[in-house]
């Protein structure tokens, strides 16, 4: 199976690489440090698995861009915090599977073979968060406003920066503004959408 490996941290891509690919049916077809270099590496492999760091500054961002360039690709997370919220917002990007903190390199070798089948591992208990997630994202689209709501030109930047998994002090540093700012844009933005999730609203921007 055509694996890229996905992390801004040098050590941390050269290390899963060589131990994946000393698995037989796992082939490393490189590693990527930024999201141009993913995206070139999934356009020439575009059934490949993604093994992404999500510790990496904008990581559920490269996961929604390489799941509507390259929609063939899996992705698997990996450092996860193992909680139902932490997997619903990656669920929410499009990840396949998720390898939390302390799992071993035997889970994530299971992990990127069980997606590359089409398979999405997950324990039960998150199974249940992502049916009542689903359960008040179509409540939050009934509710929202038949005309479209009107952003000011920052509340939209603003609001592609949430879509793209930044932070607000990520977005504050990205935009040259405080954070105070950039917490009231995101508030103003949530209510003009009538949602109470940075996820809902990142889905209003893409639909």
């Amino acid at each position: 199976m055509p694996t890229v490996i996905a992390s801004d941290v040098r050590l941390l891509c050269d290390s899963l690489a060589m131990a994946l690919a000393a698995d037989p049916e796992i082939e490393v077809i490189g590693t990527a440090g930024d999201l141009e270099t993913l995206l070139t590496c999934a356009r020439r492999h575009p059934h490949c698995v993604v093994v992404l760091d999500v510790t990496m500054p904008g990581a559920l961002g490269v996961a929604r861009d390489v799941m509507q360039e390259v929609p063939s690709a899996a992705t698997v997370a990996v450092a996860v915090e193992d909680s139902v919220n932490s997997v619903v917002t990656c669920a929410e990007a499009g990840i396949s599977g998720y390898v939390p903190y302390d799992a071993s390199l035997e889970d994530l070798r299971h992990t990127v073979l069980s997606v590359s089948e089409g398979e999405t591992p997950c324990p039960p208990r998150v199974v249940a968060g992502l049916v009542r997630r689903l359960a008040t994202l179509s409540a939050e689209r009934d509710r929202r406003p038949a005309a479209p709501p009107r952003l000011t030109p920052r509340e939209y930047e603003v609001l592609r920066l949430i879509r793209r998994g930044l932070s607000n002090k990520e977005i504050a540093s990205s935009l040259h503004i405080a954070l105070p700012t950039v917490k009231n844009h995101v508030h103003r933005i949530l209510g003009k959408l009538e949602v109470d999730r940075r996820g809902a609203a990142a889905d209003w921007l893409r639909d």
